[in-house]
């Protein structure tokens, strides 16, 4: 492709970008409308097609405009200008193809899984029944449990008694490692009464008792 073609391109994307920003004035609306008409009727065979897709997603990832904003964001401000443009919220494919390969392509990392629960009392203390009543509303509905042994976290003058998921049993260990540091040095504590062990499984602690 000639170069001068090429560059005048890109200078379109800019231009358009720059009028989605709120950063160019009407005076160019003309000219943007009939590269937002041309964009249309690219297919993706064409070699302006890729051209084009790869110049607007380096925008999106280089752009200061771009940088802070997520793929519903971006959307939002493509649809915002191409409607005041052309009286229609439709994207071009090619811009669509660019913002998925910058933004909708990113993989949302998965919430940590809580795998158990227990109840922090004195260590001479049991669980009564309102403790205990209090703990099983927070497992969720399904969840096989195992016992905990109390012995197993015993902790200065603390205990936590309650249940782990069956099906992550193997995470003992690192449960009880994660209880003992809360059971040992309540300056370990959290407000909300969640911890992370260190294989990154979530342990929910309730208590109404002060380790010494």
């Amino acid at each position: 492709m000639n170069q001068i073609v090429k560059n005048s391109l890109f200078a379109m994307v800019d231009l358009f970008l720059d009028y989605a920003a709120g950063e160019t004035s009407d005076s160019q609306r003309e000219n943007i409308v009939e590269f937002i008409i041309d964009c249309f009727n690219l297919e993706e065979s064409h070699p302006e097609y890729k051209l084009l897709q790869s110049k607007f997603a380096e925008e999106f990832e280089e752009s200061n405009h771009f940088l802070v904003l997520n793929e519903e964001e971006v959307t939002t401000m493509i649809e915002n200008s191409l409607e005041k443009l052309t009286q229609s919220r439709d994207v071009p494919p090619l811009l669509s193809d660019a913002i998925f390969e910058v933004y909708g392509a990113e993989e949302k990392p998965e919430e940590p899984v809580t795998i158990a629960w227990v109840y922090m009392v004195p260590a001479e203390d049991g669980l009564s029944i309102d403790q205990l009543t209090s703990l099983l509303n927070k497992v969720p509905k399904g969840t096989e449990l195992l016992l905990l042994e109390n012995e197993e976290f015993i902790e200065a003058n603390s205990v936590a008694m309650g249940f782990i998921d069956n099906q992550h049993y193997e995470e003992l260990q690192q449960v009880r490692e994660t209880v003992s540091k809360v059971c040992n040095d309540w300056d370990n504590e959290r407000t909300d009464g969640t911890y992370t062990t260190a294989n990154g499984y979530k342990v929910s602690m309730l208590c109404n008792h002060q380790t010494a």
